[in-house]
């Protein structure tokens, strides 16, 4: 007998016990911890492809799990254990118990398919088989495709049933439109939302001209400050007019965006005043007029002093509006309760 020969090895394959009975596809282990996921990431689709499987959920209630567990093993073709960190905690203690017991642990161990739920270290009696990673929610559905392979599954019966669920899908939502109460909610969602995007516009168009009006009154306190730094003899008059010039810059570009972001007639009327005030400010400036400055600064004081606040009230309102279409979006009521 050769050296080679004599040496174990689990490449090998087991011999095939006969009088085993064979009922299911698969047997899927896994811990209660990751019931969740495996249910609606690997069983359901499982089921969905046609595989025939048998888990815990569905043991013999009032038996001993490790005899429910051995059964579940010896009726089926393929072993699936779901590893995840809780799994190698708990369910691997059961398991390698159960290997301990196998008269041939070999034999389990051949269809054993370690699949990857949360990448953790694997027991070192499993480490070396060949296991599947869907711990990578972009690669699950290829992995699930070469599981589905590696269980018997041709390509066409994959495609197939990836055609079916996309078929109920549609059949489903086609139903679900087809319902009047919901074609109602659906008319009604459609209003909210317009309703809410055209709110977030207004909102949008106020915050600007809000962000304006604070630039200018930046730019006029700094003139005010300049005004009391020459008259105490700290500065020359030269900053006056160039703090009035930034003052007029800041002016215009309140005036371009309010008159360009369609706010309601009615509510410009402030407009013409600042503007007649923008050559005069400059004038003043240009004449080192110190008490002309101060006249027009003490006329320029009303619109950016008064108009700021009407804007928060109108940003105010419309946030509150906006909360209410948000919440007839969110329950489907009119109002909130």
């Amino acid at each position: 007998m050769s050296t080679l020969s004599m040496i174990p090895t689990l490449m090998q394959q087991p011999e095939v016990d006969a009088t085993r009975r064979i009922e299911f596809d698969v047997f899927v282990n896994y811990c209660d911890a990751d019931r969740d996921w495996v249910q609606s990431e690997l069983i359901e689709p499982l089921l969905r492809a046609e595989i025939k499987l048998i888990h815990k959920g569905e043991f013999e209630l009032g038996k001993d799990k490790l005899v429910n567990i051995e059964e579940a093993v010896e009726r089926s073709r393929k072993v699936i254990v779901v590893v995840s960190p809780a799994w190698c905690a708990s369910g691997w203690e059961t398991f390698a118990s159960l290997l301990a017991m196998a008269p041939s642990p070999e034999g389990i161990l051949y269809r054993l398919i370690p699949m990857i739920a949360k990448r953790c270290e694997l027991p070192a009696r499993i480490s070396k088989l060949e296991s599947i990673d869907f711990s990578d929610p972009k690669e699950r559905k290829e992995c699930l495709d070469r599981l589905l392979r590696n269980l018997g599954r041709s390509s066409q019966q994959i495609n197939e049933a990836s055609t079916r669920d996309v078929r109920r899908g549609i059949v489903a939502l086609a139903e679900l439109l087809s319902n009047q109460n919901v074609q109602v909610y659906l008319d009604l969602y459609e209003e909210y939302f317009t309703e809410a995007s055209r709110l977030i516009g207004v909102l949008n168009r106020y915050k600007g001209l809000h962000d304006c009006f604070h630039n200018a009154e930046i730019a006029y306190k700094q003139l005010l400050e300049k005004r009391k730094s020459v008259a105490e003899g700290k500065d020359t008059w030269d900053r006056n007019e160039e703090s009035a010039g930034e003052l007029v810059n800041e002016l215009t570009a309140l005036l371009y965006f309010a008159r360009r972001a369609g706010f309601p007639a009615g509510e410009l009327l402030w407009t013409g005043q600042v503007e007649r005030m923008c050559p005069e400010l400059l004038t003043a400036a240009q004449e080192q007029d110190d008490g002309k400055l101060g006249a027009v600064c003490l006329k320029l004081l009303v619109p950016l002093g008064k108009i700021p606040s009407r804007i928060n009230d109108k940003l105010k309102m419309i946030l509150a509006n906006l909360h209410s279409v948000a919440w007839r979006i969110r329950f489907g009521r009119s109002t909130p309760r």
